[in-house]
């Protein structure tokens, strides 16, 4: 499941959340602060990284396109929030100008 050589966009989202539901629960439950496991920080720099490759690669594009880009922006600020992450959930919220940030870290 090398992350790296996946296209950006749905695969590679899908493999990140299919690696996520193999953490157990119980390592995110008394995290102190807005971070996460610090083993899992190179995992949040890529998401990160995805987020910010997808914004990028939607420029210029179609607004379907476009659409489907923050779609996808919104489902890996979901999953660094479902790890604990939320250092990295609000700056790719801050930079791609995702408001529903909340409701996004809640999980709803």
């Amino acid at each position: 499941m090398a992350f790296q050589n996946s296209e950006y966009g749905d695969d590679s989202i899908k493999k990140a959340q299919n690696v996520i539901n193999c953490f157990p629960k119980q390592w995110f439950t008394n995290l102190k602060g807005n971070k996460t496991v610090s083993h899992l920080e190179n995992l949040c720099r890529y998401l990160v990284h995805l987020a910010d490759t997808i914004y990028r690669n939607s420029i210029g594009g179609s607004d379907v396109e476009k659409r489907n880009s923050r779609e996808h922006i919104k489902q890996i600020i979901k999953l660094l929030s479902s790890i604990r992450a939320l250092d990295h959930a609000f700056t790719v919220a801050n930079d791609h100008n995702v408001k529903e940030l909340k409701n996004l870290s809640d999980g709803k």
